[in-house]
């Protein structure tokens, strides 16, 4: 933790044990979720949540996607042995159910609104037990909101930092458990969610036929392969 996020806690009343005891009820959050299963991460980026799943909490086979080949590039380089597959989040190339849970890694606040539901529903239709999500909050005071909208859309281009509270409406009935730092909080605003597969009625299906069991891939739409 850097020098500036140290007096950014101290300014905001924020403590760093505050900051680890919610990162320790993420991590168990994930590794329950995902210990001996199989897990596809969207939005993998250079590989480092896919390596932490497989190798700190234990799941059976971890699938990492990114739509940049840039990125899955940086990943290959990093990490040669990790699966691989480019694939658009809003349109993933696996059938139904096809992987026990689906993660992500502050993913949603780089999508724009409308296609945040798109990929939600996407991830709820290829996992058949959970989606974890982990955020990043806006704050609920508009002034300290639009200050730091601002910031983060001149360091990353990410204009797109929602209130706990509009997160969940967005995510919907899906949302079992929400686990997030206190408001006061001026760094790490995260908020993790863990969202439920069995509910998909919102749900339209590209195929009415069943996919074959077994079989990762989806046999109509269009077609991503292995990096």
């Amino acid at each position: 933790m850097s020098a500036l996020h140290r007096v950014a806690m101290a300014v905001g009343g924020d403590r760093i044990e505050d900051y680890e005891t919610f990162d320790l009820e993420v991590s168990r959050q994930i590794r329950a979720a995902t210990s001996g299963r199989r897990v596809l991460e969207t939005g993998c980026g250079p590989g480092t949540e896919a390596i932490r799943l497989q190798m700190e909490f234990g799941a059976n086979q971890v699938i990492a996607t990114d739509i940049s080949f840039g990125m899955l590039q940086a990943a290959r380089k990093k990490y040669p042995h990790l699966l691989l597959v480019q694939a658009d989040a809003r349109h993933l190339p696996f059938r139904e159910n096809a992987v026990d849970a689906v993660y992500s890694n502050c993913m949603y606040h780089h999508i724009d609104e409308p296609d945040r539901k798109l990929v939600l529903d996407e991830s709820l239709r290829v996992s058949s037990h959970s989606v974890l999500l982990k955020e990043i909050a806006g704050f609920e005071n508009r002034f300290l909101n639009a200050m730091y909208t601002l910031y983060y859309s001149i360091v990353d281009g990410s204009a797109n930092r929602p209130t706990v509270e509009r997160w969940l409406e967005c995510l919907g009935s899906a949302v079992q458990t929400c686990i997030r730092r206190p408001e006061r909080a001026f760094v790490f605003r995260y908020v993790f969610f863990v969202l439920d597969s069995s509910v998909k009625e919102t749900i339209m299906y590209a195929t009415d036929q069943a996919e074959p069991e077994g079989n990762l891939v989806r046999n109509s739409g269009p077609q991503r392969f292995k990096f």
